[in-house]
């Protein structure tokens, strides 16, 4: 038998898997907790990676969400001063649905409002930032096998007031994705090697095919 056919055996059966991969379950975040005292619970199926998302959390007068001051005095700003804690848990890492990993997700929460302008529009907001923190792994599970989107999880909350009769505050939760890893270039030298191996490659199959 030609040496051509069988080089080219060779690459077609180097190309072809050997098994069927198993078919894997869900990859799913779910988070919850509490921020800026509302209960946040949202689950996502990130199987084919997460892009971030944004829950609402308040849509509400001032008057309910602060009933001793909903109203201050022209010129007095009101402080807001309050927190998030939330828990990010990732499971069906490798198909399985044991394995995965939680990291903690809390930060302050602070702003203010007051009158600006005529009575009684308010104007004012509220921001606050933090980190995944505290990477618990699940049994079976390594370090290696969570995307990094996941370890570098950051959430945000942030709102603002309406204005107008009601005041409302309306105000949301941002969970925004970590980076992901950047794929090294490939260096000149690689890019030197790669091609004189494809060169000779060529050289030696149009010589095996005279």
């Amino acid at each position: 038998m030609s040496r051509v056919p069988i080089l080219f055996l060779g690459l077609a059966i180097l190309t072809v898997p050997l098994s069927k991969p198993a078919s894997a379950g869900p990859l799913k975040l779910t988070i919850t907790g509490t921020a800026f005292g509302a209960s946040v619970n949202y689950t996502a199926d990130v199987s084919n990676g997460f892009s971030g998302a944004t829950i609402g959390l308040t849509n509400s007068p001032i008057s309910v969400l602060f009933p001793n001051n909903p109203n201050p005095a022209p010129g007095v700003n009101v402080p807001i001063n309050s927190t998030f804690d939330l828990l990010a848990n990732l499971s069906g890492v490798n198909g399985n649905a044991g394995q995965g990993a939680i990291v903690n997700l809390s930060g302050l929460v602070q702003g203010g409002y007051g009158h600006v302008g005529r009575n009684p529009d308010l104007s004012g907001g509220i921001s606050g930032m933090g980190q995944a923190t505290g990477l618990f792994l699940k049994p079976g599970t390594s370090a290696g096998d969570v995307p990094s989107w996941f370890t570098g999880l950051s959430a945000q909350v942030f709102g603002s007031i309406t204005g107008g009769t009601l005041n409302l505050l309306a105000s949301n939760l941002s969970i925004i994705p970590g980076p992901s890893p950047q794929v090294p270039e490939p260096t000149p030298l690689f890019a030197f090697l790669a091609t004189g191996l494809l060169l000779g490659l060529k050289h030696r199959l149009r010589r095996l095919t005279t």
